[in-house]
């Protein structure tokens, strides 16, 4: 069981590594409200579906394998997108007092979505935490398509191949000593 959860973690792992350079060109070419709103559907889905799965005693392992590759790749296209959709929403004003706000969000979501899990399994049953991911997943993709656009949504699309902005992209993370200092920092 251990190894099949490893497995089924180095999945979307692995997936969420390759895919995301990508996605974040997609960010750049793709209205980021749109994408957001498709990755956060998908995410809920397959929560229902999973509960589904679940509660009727259909769930098989293969399953998990292919939830976590699709699970992989849709978190990749969220994580540049939802930081992008950051200025989009708040403009280059506030941008500065945006940004941690919604790290803080997300590191809170992380840290506390396992406890209240671990909480709904224990008094309802596994599929019921599943049923309300979904449904929490749900109200996030409501609740983004309320928000405001007030800074300027700008696209590459047109201007370079993808492969072109990927390369640049590469390149620049590459040549920055900041961001090179930033991961030095991270891996120590």
């Amino acid at each position: 069981l251990a190894a099949q959860m490893g497995g089924i973690t180095a999945t979307q792992g692995v997936l969420l590594l390759v895919t995301s350079p990508f996605a974040g060109v997609l960010s750049d070419r793709m209205h980021r409200r749109t994408l957001l709103m498709t990755t956060t559907t998908i995410n809920a889905a397959q929560a229902l579906s999973l509960a589904t799965l679940v509660a009727t005693g259909q769930s098989q392992l293969w399953q998990l394998y292919i939830f976590a590759a699709v699970g992989g790749v849709a978190n990749s296209i969220t994580q540049p997108v939802r930081q992008a959709f950051v200025y989009d929403a708040v403009g280059r004003e506030a941008v500065a007092r945006a940004v941690p706000i919604n790290n803080m969000a997300n590191t809170g979501t992380r840290a506390l979505g396992p406890v209240f899990a671990g909480m709904i399994i224990g008094f309802v049953g596994s599929s019921s935490a599943f049923y309300v991911q979904g449904a929490l997943a749900l109200l996030a993709m409501i609740l983004t398509s309320r928000i405001g656009i007030t800074g300027q949504v700008r696209t590459a699309a047109g201007r370079e191949s993808p492969l072109t902005t990927l390369t640049q992209g590469l390149r620049y993370v590459a040549g920055t000593q900041a961001l090179r200092r930033s991961e030095e920092h991270t891996s120590e």
